[in-house]
């Protein structure tokens, strides 16, 4: 299925129709080919171009018209052909109205809701609400529906979504849009600091572009699932061998699939048909659908090939090993790399590209050096908007006062935040920072918030810290969008705010989030160490069918950098049996095994299985823990100290370094108690348990935003990709969801549960 990388364009161009015509029933899709439209039929086992053109209301020759070609190749079950749309005959109003509404999407493997809420820019709520069923399953080639009424009534209306191709600069792509390169900037804070990366996104003020085209003329590739065939709509300067190498097949099969097709002759928006590239079965992973097969011809050299394929010589010569190159053979199969693969290849190694500045063209760029603090020592405004019990707020001239008051869990949670917070603050003071602390109680309902948010003197602050309730973080972003303030979201995860308001900060992120860090994580723990990966019976787990391909890509391309083979292996559910296990380790040799599973039962069993390996004497070993694991309560910690176990986690602290102690004795003596753990180790949210507490938490927060606001000024958002204060807990590193989006915190560390029972806390 094509993906779709403009939802403006297709809402315009691509209809999606769920239709009665005449006796068929099914969802039918409009689209529209050198301005006429036609709908696109699927050929069903049994139809002839009598009954489709019956069930059409359209006669067999208007159907040929539409199809060049259709006679002299014949329909083929599966096909899809082109059905004129006419006015009168099979254009009705209702068939008009069942058009309007909804883009329809199809689920592919590893995408979960929050992936596709993402995509299209819509909330998590509504995207359920229109999808109700999702909530329980979402499996693989299920239609979901997303409102694009919701995409036009959002801030993203009236938007173009570009894609930062190879060698565009802000100039570049401002020249072709018409429009100046700060203008980009101001809709697109993440490139703020002058730099474009390859592949990402950037939304565009919807204008004319630059062409001589009309605007009706703006077409974008058809959404359309078809197993035999992908359908791509023509664009501006493409020709079939720009197309062909962009799907990895050749311009013979495309002229196949489109008999009729002239190559010098591609209209815009013209529709044409890409056969599906089919690897074969039972492939590893250097003979993957990214590498294709070529019969060495007489005469021909490795030279030639090299640039038939416009690759390397040397990458050819990776991919085949076994051939010596000395004696090029005819008829010799070799494996040479699709386009698909060249540029996976190259773009893995590729840097960013920084825009540089034209004569014509001054453009404004966040200048992250210049700004210092001392020049005027201005008050850093801060309102923290929490939902404290009743009675038990502080305020900083309170920090001496100690409290007795018996309150709930959930709000002892926010207090010792709190409190922490007010540690941060103060030691920042000590430093010479001005500071103008609010504190507001929020309730847990939302008219406080609707009262707090009316106050003027909210509009003033730099940063807001909170609310904490998921229901109430929509008015509060709205707020801080509408007036430029920066909001630090602490406590929830779901936050559908995130890919909307550039000025948001998520502290705890969702693990789709950080799959990528996650799996990057296992492959430099399993350097040089042979990888075994144990899969579980829950095909539904999205999560782990996403890391686990993650994890064996990373590992691929590694060991096809260093000329090596990937040490990797696959252990089914059916496997997992000690002497099974025990067989695939590799003897005298280290080895990593990895559970990618959130499943507590699960992950207990692999546990319980790999202790009675231990207590076998095999203990050349080393476990890999997901950072949901530290939050649950059966795990016996003592097997994970005996598998050196690594367990991946947002949070730790070491205890013994000064910083950890002195903050510890602090906070002791002005509050007479210990903070609750945050992130405890396999053991319930006490007092006494884990090694990471909410007090520590908000002293981090204090320090490292109030800290970036007076180190980089109020546009700090564009400058801490390197910001590295001195935090206790904490490894905050925030990278932008989309260029227009906000930030999430995908700074991990490593807890290292060594075998003499100590937990070492490694920041990557």
């Amino acid at each position: 299925m094509i993906k779709i990388k403009n939802f403006l364009l297709v809402i315009s161009f691509v209809f999606f129709s769920v239709t009665l015509l005449s006796q068929t029933n099914e969802i039918k899709k409009l689209i529209k080919i050198n301005n006429k439209d036609f709908y696109l039929h699927k050929v069903s086992k049994g139809e002839g171009l009598f009954r489709i053109a019956k069930n059409y209301n359209v006669s067999q020759n208007e159907i040929i018209n539409a199809n060049p070609g259709l006679l002299e190749q014949g329909m083929q079950i599966g096909q899809v052909i082109n059905i004129p749309v006419i006015d009168d005959r099979n254009k009705t109003n209702e068939i008009n109205e069942a058009n309007k509404g909804f883009i329809y999407h199809t689920v592919e493997q590893g995408q979960t809701a929050f992936f596709i809420s993402k995509k299209y820019n819509v909330s998590l709520d509504v995207f359920y609400y229109h999808n109700p069923d999702c909530k329980l399953s979402m499996p693989i080639g299920k239609v979901v529906k997303i409102p694009y009424e919701e995409l036009n009534s959002s801030q993203h209306s009236n938007y173009i979504i570009h894609t930062i191709a190879p060698n565009e600069t802000l100039y570049s792509i401002s020249k072709k849009y018409l429009i100046t390169p700060d203008v980009i900037i101001k809709e697109n804070p993440g490139v703020a600091n002058g730099i474009v990366k390859i592949g990402s996104q950037i939304r565009i003020p919807e204008v004319s572009p630059v062409s001589e085209k009309n605007e009706d003329e703006k077409v974008v590739g058809v959404d359309l699932y078809d197993k035999t065939f992908l359908y791509h709509v023509v664009t501006e300067n493409e020709t079939l061998y720009s197309i062909a190498s962009k799907y990895n097949v050749s311009v013979g099969e495309i002229e196949n699939s489109n008999p009729g097709l002239e190559q010098n002759n591609l209209p815009i928006g013209y529709v044409i048909r890409v056969p599906r590239f089919k690897p074969l079965k039972n492939q590893s992973l250097l003979e993957s659908s990214f590498l294709q097969k070529h019969k060495v011809a007489k005469k021909e050299t490795l030279f030639g090939i090299s640039k038939h394929y416009n690759t390397e010589i040397d990458i050819i010569k990776k991919l085949n090993p076994n051939v010596d190159f000395s004696n090029l053979r005819k008829g010799i199969v070799l494996k040479v790399p699709t386009q698909k693969w060249i540029d996976q290849y190259y773009l893995s190694q590729v840097k960013p590209i920084e825009d540089k500045k034209d004569s014509l063209t001054e453009i404004s760029i966040v200048d992250c050096e210049t700004y210092k603090y001392d020049k005027n020592k201005e008050v850093i405004k801060v309102a923290v908007l929490l939902p404290f019990a009743n009675g038990t707020k502080k305020t900083e001239e309170d920090l001496d006062v100690k409290s007795d008051i018996l309150i709930s869990g959930r709000a002892k949670v926010v207090l010792e935040f709190y409190e922490g917070f007010l540690m941060g603050i103060n030691e920042l003071k000590e430093k010479g920072i001005n500071i103008d602390l609010k504190v507001y109680n929020t309730g847990n309902n939302g008219n406080d918030i609707t009262r707090i948010i009316k106050l003027p003197e909210l509009k003033e602050v730099d940063i807001i810290v909170g609310p904490a309730h998921s229901d109430q973080i929509k008015k509060v972003s709205d707020f801080a969008f509408e007036n430029q303030i920066k909001i630090i979201n602490p406590f929830t995860t779901n936050n559908s705010e995130l890919t909307v308001n550039p000025y948001m900060f998520q502290l705890t992120t969702p693990d789709t989030l950080l799959i990528d860090k996650i799996s990057e994580t296992v492959l430099k723990l399993g350097a040089k160490k042979r990888v075994l990966v144990l899969k579980t019976k829950n095909v539904n787990d999205r999560y782990e069918t996403l890391l686990t391909s993650q994890i064996k890509s990373k590992l691929f391309w590694n060991s096809f950098n260093r000329n090596d083979n990937p040490d990797m292996v696959d252990v089914e559910p059916e496997s997992w049996k000690i002497e099974r296990i025990e067989s695939l380790l590799v003897k005298d040799y280290e080895n990593l095994i990895v559970i990618p599973s959130n499943d507590e039962v699960i992950v207990n069993k692999a546990i319980n299985l790999l202790n009675a390996l231990y207590e076998k004497g095999i203990t050349n070993f080393t476990l890999v823990g997901l950072p949901s694991w530290l939050k649950f309560y059966t795990i016996d910690s003592e097997y994970i100290h005996r598998m050196n176990g690594h367990v991946i986690s947002y949070y730790g602290v070491e205890y013994g370094l000064p910083k950890t102690n002195s903050f510890l004795t602090k906070y002791r003596s002005l509050f007479y108690t210990e903070p609750m753990a945050f992130n405890p180790h396999f053991q319930k949210t006490t007092s006494s348990s884990g090694y990471s507490r909410f007090g520590i938490f908000g002293y981090d927060v204090a320090t490292y935003f109030v800290g970036a606001r007076a180190t980089y000024g109020d546009n700090f958002e564009s400058c801490i990709f390197d910001y590295k204060p001195s935090l206790i807990q904490s490894n905050f590193h925030f990278t932008r969801i989309t260029n227009w989006g906000g930030f999430y915190n995908d700074g991990l560390m490593i807890l290292h549960f060594t075998p003499d029972f100590d937990v070492k806390c490694i920041k990557l």
